[in-house]
């Protein structure tokens, strides 16, 4: 292995820490602002938020013209615009300084939509001056889909997009809340059969790492003690991150140029990524690591250096602390280990090249790492309980999400039509087990999560963004098997290609096993398949490189793409002004 290999590879680590470091400070900035909430803001620290904003795009825009001592000029610009921007959100409170529908309204659309309005007159200047490059267009797309992430963090109440979450309120339920704050009154695991504890039976990193935080923020902000939505801030470093990784993915394969703005784009502003920056669950910190172990895996095996692979093992092991099936990850990695041992062994043979000696070796202290890090929470139950290690908590199936009386072709290719009637999906005693269909189910919480709202604009928006979900989750099939085909006619087929499809076809094949065995809506979930939103962007950027520029082909695919993003906004950049989600934040 060469000198210049390790070099690159750890300069590539470095990178990715550096980007997700950045990523992390503006976070926690917003974080010491606001507590992460619209409900402790006010005219002033909403400036705040946006001069900074204007400020950090301006120094970046001049700088890419001008040079970066001449960018820091550009700095000042915020003093005006933040000063603008008090003015007019003082008009949205009232006498005694109390918030209000307008004042959440004003707030919303400046953070929104002045923070994308600086993005496009960012664009159009470097455009004018000629600078204008794909790094630019990545830079521009990634700070959107922060700001959108940003916005629906600070203005949705905490318990609104949540998943088996009890309030933080007294009692002892076995919701993710009460784990998380068990462990931060107690500073221990909780005791016992975790049959018996509800969600408690999920490894406990992301438990940890939230009591933690908890903590500290009530020790550093003694007035925030018990302020709750300050958990906000890890799932929205994690979305982050997953991301910057879906980045780091579409880059390895080699997608460039338009190719790859659009499909970042789409991973970017996927509505997902924004459920998860406001879920407390353990489901952001699984999914980022899911996604870091994948993409350095297909880089190790590029480069089969010990750090990359010491890295890999540090990702799995620590998902599968965050959720045990994160664990699928060792299908596509798995492969991607074979593949490479059976192609050192074939040098071997041609080249008399000894390299198989020293995979193995790594091989080893993969699983020494990993192993211990993905397993010890399940063996420990197991030894002291005999919980098996795929235990899965009992889904309560009151409510009207029972669908186990429909056939199976009913829940794979015949919805109902009271189902295809509304976007969203139905979880209603009154009408129980109407979205048993698990693909139609799986399109309406891709998109909406297990939310429906009952405004009229809403409901037609979300039919529009649900039409535009399915035909990115058709084309993402269609260019799955065309690139397939393609390379097997070119003869190119690559083992990290495979090993995609292997993570792609695991999933959706557990996802319908799952969906069987445990027959209620919410089992139906996107969140359980959520790893193939990289996936799907490699495929369709991967389908769109294999036409000239200006083809017919491209130009669908790319019209697709920037269809389902504008929905998105246009449902969830007015969404928040539907009335119970703001008198939630009100009330409190």
């Amino acid at each position: 292995m060469s000198e210049n290999c390790m070099t690159a590879g750890k300069k590539d680590i470095s990178s990715i820490g550096s980007s997700f470091l950045l990523m992390t400070a503006a976070v926690l900035f917003i974080y010491l602002l606001t507590g992460m909430t619209a409900a402790r803001m006010n005219a002033v620290k909403t400036a705040v938020l946006f001069a900074t904003f204007v400020s950090f795009i301006a120094f970046y825009t001049v700088s890419r013209i001008k040079g970066i001592k001449t960018g820091l000029i550009g700095l000042v610009s915020g003093i005006p615009a933040g000063f603008i921007a008090y003015l007019a959100l003082e008009s949205g409170f009232n006498s005694v300084n109390r918030q209000t529908i307008l004042c959440f309204g004003i707030m919303m659309r400046l953070l929104l939509w002045g923070c994308l309005a600086c993005l496009v007159l960012s664009f159009a200047l470097l455009i004018a001056a000629k600078r204008f490059k794909t790094e630019d267009a990545v830079f521009i797309v990634l700070s959107a889909g922060f700001v959108l992430r940003a916005v629906m963090v600070l203005f949705t109440p905490l318990n609104f997009w949540q998943h088996d979450v009890s309030g933080f309120g007294e009692g002892f339920e076995g919701f993710h809340d009460d784990y998380i704050m068990y462990i931060y009154e107690n500073w221990a695991l909780p005791d016992g059969d975790v049959r018996d504890l509800g969600q408690l039976y999920h490894p406990p990193l992301h438990y940890v790492l939230s009591a933690v935080f908890f903590k500290l923020n009530s020790v550093i902000f003694p007035g925030r003690s018990g302020v709750i939505d300050s958990l906000k801030t890890l799932p929205f470093i994690w979305s982050n991150g997953l991301v910057l990784f879906g980045l780091k993915i579409l880059k390895h394969f080699r997608i460039k140029g338009t190719a790859l703005v659009f499909m970042l784009g789409f991973i970017c502003f996927h509505p997902q990524t924004v459920f998860l920056a406001i879920q407390v669950n353990n489901d952001a910190l699984a999914l980022m690591l899911f996604a870091a172990s994948v993409y350095l895996a297909l880089k190790w095996y590029d480069k089969p250096e010990l750090t990359t692979i010491l890295f890999t093992a540090l990702a799995i092991g620590c998902a599968m602390m965050t959720k045990l099936s994160m664990g699928f990850a060792a299908f596509p990695v798995g492969f991607l280990f074979i593949s490479r041992l059976v192609k050192a062994l074939r040098e071997k043979a041609e080249k008399g090249s000894v390299k198989a000696g020293e995979l193995i070796k790594q091989f080893v202290l993969f699983g020494l790492l990993s192993v211990p890090l993905g397993m010890w929470f399940p063996v420990k139950n197991l030894i002291e309980h005999g919980t098996p290690f795929t235990y899965v908590f009992a889904i309560d199936s009151t409510g009207g999400q029972d669908v186990w009386m429909y056939s199976a072709w009913q829940r794979l290719f015949a919805p109902s039509g009271e189902s295809l009637r509304t976007p969203f999906l139905t979880m209603s005693s009154s009408k129980p087990g109407t979205d048993y269909n698990m693909f139609l189910a799986l399109m309406k919480t891709s998109v909406f999560d297990e939310r429906s709202f009952d405004s009229g604009y809403l409901t037609a928006a979300g039919k529009i963004l649900l039409v535009l979900a399915a035909v990115m989750a058709l084309l993402g099939v269609i260019s799955a098997v065309y690139v397939t085909a393609r390379l097997i006619r070119q003869n190119k087929m690559t083992a990290g290609f495979i090993s995609l499809l292997i993570l792609c076809a695991v999933l959706l094949l557990c996802y319908v096993r799952f969906c069987f065995g445990y027959p209620v809506v919410c089992t139906q979930s996107f969140r359980y398949i959520a790893p193939v939103l990289p996936a799907a962007g490699v495929f369709i950027g991967m389908a769109s490189e294999g036409f000239r520029k200006k083809s017919p082909v491209r130009i669908v695919l790319f019209s697709a793409v920037s269809a389902f993003v504008l929905a998105v906004f246009l449902f969830y950049g007015t969404y928040a002004e539907y009335g119970p989600v703001w008198e939630q934040l009100i009330r409190r």
